[in-house]
């Protein structure tokens, strides 16, 4: 099943610095952790030192390199594939918007 997350990194919505900036909740576009030039649904999941040792737990666990243009294909593999993928992402995105709530109460002060 598709749950929220998941929902998310597809569609690029959600914490994400693009997006937020987007719709003028961030004054750039970058995530406030590291300031990267570009912080979407790709870069976080797949690209951000942050998430590298979760990432690379999940490539062992799988015993594949987990690829933008590949996770869709894996996940449709096997159920235990999906739940696997599906608990790394819910994972980052929890993390990443439990900071972002924090964010916005910090800067309503």
């Amino acid at each position: 099943m598709v749950d929220f997350h998941t929902t998310q990194i597809l569609t690029g919505h959600g914490c994400f610095g693009e997006y937020l900036h987007k719709f003028k909740r961030l004054a750039y576009p970058k995530f406030v952790d590291f300031l990267f030039h570009r912080d979407d649904a790709e870069h976080a999941i797949f690209y951000c030192d942050r998430w590298w040792s979760l990432r690379r737990a999940l490539e062992v666990d799988m015993g594949l390199q987990f690829e933008p243009d590949t996770m869709v294909d894996v996940m449709l593999q096997s159920k235990e594939k999906w739940n696997t993928i599906q608990k790394f992402l819910n994972k980052i995105l929890s993390r990443r918007e439990e900071e972002e709530r924090k964010r916005q109460q910090e800067e309503a002060l």
